[in-house]
C-alpha cells in the first residue's frame, strides 16, 4: 500500500513538473493535463494531492485566462482551427477542475487553498460565465478560391459550434461544484447564507447560466430541489410560458432551440412530484 501511494506521489510529482516546464506548447499541456485527469480518476489520492499546495490550481486558472473569453494568440482570433485546439484544451482543463472539486468537499487542503486564493476563484468564476469568443468568417476575394474556401468555413464553424456547446455543458458542471464550496460557507466571506446571495447575483448578469445552474441543483441536490419544489412552483408556473417565451425567441435565432429546451427541462423537473437523480 505505501508503495503504490509512493508510486501515485511520484507520478504526479513528474505530471505537476511538466506542466510548469517553460515554452510548453499547448498540445502537450493537453496532452499531460489529460494524463492527470486519467491518473484523477482512478486514484483519489490524486485528487488530495492537487489540493495540498496551490500553485497547480492557480496554473490552470491562469491558464484558461490565457485562452478565455478571448486568445491572448492574436493568430487565433483569426485562424478557426487555432482557435478550435484552444478551445479543447479549455474544455479538458475544466474537465480536470470539475473532477478535483468532486467528492473532496472534506479535504481541508482544498478549503484552505480555496480560502487563501478566493481571488483566483473569482477570477475562474469570471472565466466560467463569460462567452467565449470565435473568429469571424473573413472574405475571400479570390473567385477560385471561394467554393473550397466556403466549405472549409463552414466545416470550421460546425465544429467549434460544437466545441462551444461542449464547453457550455462542462462549465456548468464546474460551476455548479463552485455553488457548492460557496454553500458550505467556509471561505472566510460570512454566513453560508451570504455566500450563496452573493454568488448568485453575481450571476446575474448571465440569466442562460442561471438556469443551466438551476438545472443542476433540481437534477443533483435533493435538499435544493425539495425546497425549490415546496417554495417556488407557483413562482415557475406563474412566470413562465413557454408560448410567450417561443413567440420571442423566433426560429432563426441559433440561441432559440436550446434555449427553449432548457426552459422545458427545469419547468419539467420543477413540476416532479419526486426527486430522481440521473
Amino acid at each position: 500500500m505505501g508503495t503504490k501511494s509512493e508510486e501515485k506521489i511520484k507520478h504526479f510529482s513528474q505530471l505537476k513538473s511538466e506542466l510548469f516546464l517553460e515554452d510548453n506548447t499547448l498540445r502537450r499541456i493537453l496532452c499531460v493535463i489529460t494524463e492527470l485527469k486519467v491518473a484523477a480518476q482512478k486514484n483519489f489520492i490524486l485528487k488530495r494531492l492537487f489540493w495540498k499546495t496551490s500553485d497547480l490550481f492557480c496554473f490552470l486558472v491562469n491558464k484558461l485566462h490565457e485562452y478565455l473569453p478571448e486568445s491572448r494568440d492574436k493568430n487565433a482570433l483569426q485562424n478557426k482551427s487555432e482557435r478550435a485546439g484552444e478551445l479543447v484544451a479549455c474544455i479538458e482543463i475544466i474537465q480536470t477542475l470539475g473532477l478535483m472539486f468532486r467528492e473532496t468537499e472534506t479535504e481541508s487542503s482544498r478549503l484552505n487553498t480555496l480560502a487563501t486564493k478566493k481571488g483566483t476563484l473569482f477570477n475562474l468564476l469570471v472565466i466560467l460565465i463569460s462567452e467565449p469568443q470565435i473568429p469571424k468568417s473573413c472574405p475571400v476575394f479570390d473567385i477560385q478560391l471561394v467554393a473550397d474556401s466556403t466549405l472549409v468555413e463552414k466545416s470550421f464553424d460546425a465544429e467549434l459550434q460544437k466545441l462551444i456547446l461542449e464547453y457550455t455543458d462542462t462549465a456548468i458542471a464546474l460551476l455548479y461544484e463552485i455553488l457548492l464550496v460557496f454553500q458550505q460557507g467556509n471561505l472566510g466571506l460570512g454566513t453560508t447564507k451570504f455566500t450563496i446571495s452573493w454568488m448568485m447575483s453575481f450571476l446575474q448578469s448571465c440569466p442562460p447560466i442561471q438556469f443551466y445552474i438551476l438545472k443542476s441543483c433540481l437534477q443533483y441536490s435533493k435538499t435544493l430541489a425539495e425546497y425549490i419544489r415546496n417554495d417556488y412552483r407557483e413562482e415557475f408556473r406563474y412566470f413562465i410560458h413557454m408560448p410567450a417565451l417561443e413567440k420571442r425567441l423566433p426560429l432563426c435565432y441559433p440561441i432559440t432551440q436550446p434555449t427553449t429546451q432548457l426552459f422545458h427541462e427545469v419547468l419539467e423537473l420543477v413540476e416532479q412530484k419526486q426527486y430522481v437523480k440521473h
